[in-house]
């Protein structure tokens, strides 16, 4: 919302990645979940666009722009997975509609009780 005010231009499309969220589609891997945000593209007649990505949808936006770069103008993310690489046991459980929430509420809770580690995480960003 306060992009589409602050650029009332700005078109805002958010998907749930197929498989997750409100998505009644099957979910799939990266490239497949690339494919998908072409097709949701094509649907909205919209030729490229600025793809943001976080975590898993890092990696989608990753591949996106590797597997059809005249689809992103540009792009963006954030703790993103390699999509060339597995994700890992973690990626993986955070993924989860419950474990995920419940993993990071202890992950939080752990960073309060061991302060050190929120140093450590903080001087590696």
């Amino acid at each position: 919302h306060l992009l589409t005010v602050a650029s009332p231009r700005t078109r805002l499309l958010v998907p749930d990645r197929p498989g997750w969220g409100a998505s009644r589609e099957a979910a799939g891997g990266l490239y497949d979940n690339a494919a998908h945000l072409v097709e949701m593209l094509d649907t909205a007649g919209v030729g490229s666009a600025v793809v943001v990505g976080h975590s898993w949808g890092g990696g989608v936006a990753l591949a996106m722009a590797a597997a059809h770069p005249d689809r992103v103008a540009g792009l963006v993310v954030a703790g993103s997975l390699n999509p060339t690489q597995e994700p890992g046991v973690l990626d993986v459980a955070f993924g989860y509609v419950f474990a995920g929430p419940l993993l990071a509420l202890v992950y939080e809770a752990a960073l309060r009780r061991f302060p050190r580690w929120r140093r450590a995480r903080a001087d590696a960003t």
